[in-house]
């Protein structure tokens, strides 16, 4: 799947985060806002639906929030498809195949940065379902940076916390 020329795709994924604003949001919910869960997996509708849970309750713990996207027109999108559809995003966390189908439900997050001649990097490291809300909101607080994070993973790759 390739992003349409005409925004299409943006405007479809706006469409199916802004129905789902975080239980007791206080502020106005744009959507664009925050960073966006997507699910590109729906061969493991269980495993979605604990990453789900484990996402909207670490909610309830941090100030942060993850738009979910559950929309089958996102099925095997790959990440240039996400990030073409989202161009202005600076962290994306993709619930795939890899994700749904491991038991610690390990989602694929990638952050974009700028280097110093001013293009845009794209860094990814995998991190737990129920560890992704903290990341996020330290991220976005400015806690720690993403080489913290990159540091802390084990060997495989995977930030567990």
């Amino acid at each position: 799947m390739t992003s349409s020329d005409d925004g299409s795709d943006v405007e479809r994924l706006r469409e199916v985060s802004e129905h789902s604003p975080p239980e007791n949001f206080e502020e106005p919910f744009h959507p664009d806002d925050y960073p966006f869960l997507v699910r590109t997996d729906f061969s493991h509708p269980q495993q979605w639906a604990e990453v789900s849970n484990l996402i909207r309750s670490a909610q309830a713990n941090f100030t942060t929030y993850l738009a979910l996207v559950d929309d089958p027109r996102w099925e095997n999108a790959s990440d240039t498809d996400l990030f073409e559809a989202f161009p202005d995003t600076s962290m994306l966390v993709i619930a795939d195949a890899e994700a749904l189908s491991a038991p610690e439900l390990p989602l694929l997050v990638l952050h974009v940065t700028t280097d110093d001649e001013g293009d845009d990097v794209v860094q990814e490291m995998r991190v737990l379902a129920n560890q992704v809300a903290a990341v996020e909101a330290n991220l976005t607080l400015g806690n720690r940076d993403w080489e913290e994070y990159v540091d802390e993973a084990d060997p495989d790759g995977v930030y567990r916390g």
